[in-house]
């Protein structure tokens, strides 16, 4: 399903001083008006520690004019080819860890983030210090009650996704480890990238 039906939620937020900078990288090609929502709701956010950073991928129509319009002072870097998901993503991740981001999160430019969500998500990757990768429940952005994605599970070398179309509820809300994640919203831990590397450049997808 296409990431235009989501928004992020996890269950717990985390106050205090010192917090971790969260790096959010948000990729656009063409599609400014969705990227443009995408970007409301990250600045939107209760977690006050996050540095924003939109790379537009080669843009044709005018997007990164767009976004720069409405958004003063928005961090964006224009590219002058489509590099791809992964070659978009991997430029924006050196990007934010060069600015001393302690965290990285992924988000597509059509996703929407709750204002709990980073905090919830820093929250999850503190009390989960081993894991490397880290993301929200998904639910329908058009049904908030119902779950797009809670992680995914393999099975019998297929990934399908935890709690597709079912009601959510709060048993679903609890961090657990699953097999995979949705590619839609994804924090890494910044010790995950030099031990794994960036993402792999044949997995261009756009």
């Amino acid at each position: 399903m296409p990431a235009a039906t989501q928004r992020a939620e996890l269950t717990r937020d985390r106050t205090g001083e010192n917090l971790p900078l969260v790096g959010v990288v948000v990729v656009n090609h063409n599609r400014a008006d969705a990227t443009s929502t995408c970007i409301a709701s990250i600045a939107g956010s209760r977690y006050e520690r996050v540095q924003l950073l939109v790379v537009d991928n080669g843009s044709t129509d005018r997007s990164a004019e767009v976004l720069m319009h409405r958004h003063a002072g928005l961090h964006l870097i224009r590219l002058e080819s489509n590099l791809g998901f992964t070659g978009g993503y991997n430029l924006g991740i050196k990007e934010v860890l060069r600015l001393g981001a302690d965290l990285v999160l992924l988000l597509n430019d059509d996703a929407i983030a709750t204002p709990d969500a980073i905090g919830q998500l820093v929250c999850a990757a503190s009390s989960w210090p081993s894991a490397g990768l880290l993301g929200p429940k998904l639910v329908m952005l058009n049904d908030p009650t119902t779950i797009l994605s809670a992680g995914c599970t393999l099975q019998r070398g297929r990934l399908t996704h935890r709690g597709l179309g079912e009601r959510d509820s709060a048993q679903d809300s609890e961090p657990c480890r699953v097999d995979s994640l949705s590619g839609s919203a994804l924090l890494a831990t910044t010790p995950l990238v030099p031990q794994t590397g960036l993402l792999a450049d044949r997995s261009f997808v756009y």
